[in-house]
């Protein structure tokens, strides 16, 4: 993630977190990150593959695992299009288990 400067889409917050110890990034950070993700995967770069073998691990098993990660970043790409809309100025993922 870091090698394809996409480090704000590791921002999480699960619980028990409380909020100030989540690293918040903007919109635009986030749209930026998932956007960068997802264009490595389209163009093949050998930096998404650590990724998407990681992805692979939680994956549906039906759909071809880079057109699933792609879909989810597109789902990330929308929400931070979304909050950025609302006027959100921090945002991040929330993880459930």
């Amino acid at each position: 993630v870091k090698k394809l400067n996409a480090a704000p889409i590791l921002t999480y917050k699960t619980d028990p977190m409380e909020d100030d110890e989540v690293n918040w990034v903007t919109p635009q950070e986030l749209r930026d990150a998932a956007t960068k993700l997802r264009d490595a995967v389209r163009n093949g770069a050998p930096e998404a593959k650590p990724l998407l073998d990681a992805y692979a691990r939680g994956a549906n098993g039906i759909d071809p695992i880079d057109q699933e990660f792609v879909r989810d970043l597109e789902d990330i790409i929308a929400l931070a299009d979304w909050g950025e809309e609302m006027g959100t100025k921090q945002i991040t993922l929330e993880v459930n288990w």
